[in-house]
């Protein structure tokens, strides 16, 4: 697809997140989710993709700033609160990460996002 569509910034986004969860061409996972975020800084997956890579970066807390430009209802879709609670708990706001790894248990995930936020509530206690 990113052949076919390389402007895309969905395709890059699609293409970086399952890299990240696969840990696999993580050094293309980064360029990618950078490259898609910029183009569309507005949208929260997109966003949410570009602050996970952040966070494995170890630059937690720029990846937070990243998401929490967006607005309560964007950041509690169950997608992208799997992601902003992930960061939160890694950045030690164990309250507040609770109430998104909660609405991340209403999304559709694929089992290595139910793997990530499973670590995520292992960190901040039960939920």
């Amino acid at each position: 697809m990113l052949e076919r569509e390389a402007t895309n910034a969905a395709v890059k986004n699609d293409l970086a997140m399952t890299s990240f969860l696969l840990k696999i061409n993580l050094g293309q996972a980064h360029l990618l989710a950078r490259q898609a975020f910029e183009q569309r800084p507005d949208h929260p997956s997109i966003a949410s993709t570009y602050a996970y890579s952040l966070h494995l970066l170890g630059k937690t807390s720029q990846g937070l700033a990243v998401l929490e430009k967006f607005k309560p209802e964007q950041l509690e879709s169950p997608g992208v609160a799997a992601y902003y609670g992930t960061l939160l708990a890694a950045a030690g706001q164990t309250d507040k990460a609770r109430i998104y790894l909660r609405l991340a248990g209403r999304a559709r995930l694929l089992p290595e996002e139910k793997a990530l936020v499973q670590e995520a509530i292992k960190s901040v206690g039960d939920l």
